[in-house]
């Protein structure tokens, strides 16, 4: 045989079994295919059973943590740092001694002033005896009371000027690092440390405009900080009285104890906010619903056949959608292959996503903004 009859026959062979296993895998692939084709047997889609379900509805956005008080400490008067009488880092009390400036130019003025103040002390005394007596006028007496006024009112103003030398703490809390050195010289609002309260912290957010009339104060929240596996709680304490104009959102204060220090004034957060609590409500995924210019629709099945619903929705997440109205408990809703149904369409349910019964379950939606 030759070599040209030899390549003759292995193609023809070749042929031969090609057309054999197109002939076994074909029907098979038709009627995959089946319910794709126009025209074709009923929509293959899976399908769901709706039921009543307890709906938590949540709300996570992120806020930022302050101290529940703080302050710069500045001097406000120009001198020289003295004495430094607190640690770094350390708890102090409302009304300890932080800083004391040099004073021993006012300490001249004040007794200086107070040597001033002895004649016209004595002098006002007798005036006013010669006054009850007759023995003097009225204008001379209210000369030697308006002398001693004066000089008193200047004495009055120097002490006022020795007690900002003494800088105290305003409240009680956490001094920072200090910024000076004793025997520096300071000029007025020169910043010499930072004091903050850490006893408690304030959580601040916003929300969206469409949740201002849902937040109550006395609300509480759940939140997380970064590196810490802990959910912390906090008490909303207060809100802005008006929507800002420009994010129209509204800004929100809560409350939370810190008795073990893990917060730190500055840091970001996670907030979570359970808005609304439902009983019965119907809750499904998203992918079945069927955008339409005036709101969603979707199909059920009914007597074997697609059957459109326009429905209401409510609060949502990426995954699942609360239904308000267009839905009952019951029904079977179609969950794929939606693109392909028309009304009056016959379907096939197959196995997938899918419940019985009027068993209530619960469900948590959560929907996420930043602002």
């Amino acid at each position: 045989m030759s070599r040209i009859t030899r390549i003759i026959l292995i193609s023809i062979a070749s042929v031969f079994i090609f057309f054999i296993i197109k002939k076994i895998i074909a029907p098979e692939e038709a009627v995959s295919n089946v319910p794709q084709k126009k025209g074709g047997g009923p929509v293959l889609a899976e399908y769901k059973i709706i039921t009543d379900t307890s709906l938590t509805y949540k709300l996570q956005t992120t806020g930022s943590i302050r101290a529940n008080e703080q302050v710069d400490i500045v001097s406000e008067l120009p001198g020289k740092i003295t004495g430094i009488y607190f640690k770094e880092g350390s708890s102090v009390r409302k009304g300890s001694l932080l800083f004391k400036l040099d004073d021993a130019a006012l300490q001249a003025q004040k007794n200086k002033l107070e040597v001033s103040a002895t004649l016209p002390l004595e002098n006002e005394r007798r005036m006013k005896v010669l006054l009850e007596k007759g023995g003097t006028s009225q204008q001379e007496y209210d000369e030697s009371l308006n002398n001693l006024q004066t000089i008193q009112a200047d004495l009055n103003l120097i002490k006022v000027q020795l007690s900002k030398t003494e800088i105290r703490a305003p409240f009680s809390g956490r001094v920072g690092l200090r910024n000076v050195s004793e025997g520096a010289y300071v000029s007025a609002n020169t910043v010499l440390t930072s004091l903050q309260d850490i006893s408690k912290m304030k959580i601040d957010f916003s929300l969206p405009e469409k949740y201002a009339a849902i937040i109550k104060t006395g609300q509480n929240i759940l939140f997380t900080v970064e590196n810490d596996t802990q959910q912390f709680s906090a008490t909303i304490s207060a809100t802005e009285p008006a929507v800002n104009v420009s994010t129209r959102a509204l800004i929100v204060r809560a409350i939370s104890g810190n008795g073990e220090g893990k917060l730190i004034p500055g840091t970001s957060t996670q907030i979570s906010i359970a808005l609304n609590e439902s009983n019965a409500t119907i809750i499904v995924p998203t992918s079945a619903l069927i955008p339409q210019s005036t709101g969603f629709s979707a199909y059920i099945i009914k007597n074997g056949k697609a059957v459109p619903r326009v429905i209401k929705t409510g609060y949502r997440d990426e995954n699942n959608v609360q239904v308000l109205d267009g839905l009952l408990s019951g029904d079977t809703l179609i969950t794929t292959n939606i693109l392909m149904l028309r009304p009056e369409v016959a379907v096939k349910p197959v196995a997938g996503n899918k419940t019985s019964g009027n068993k209530v379950s619960s469900a948590s939606l959560t929907e996420n903004k930043t602002y």
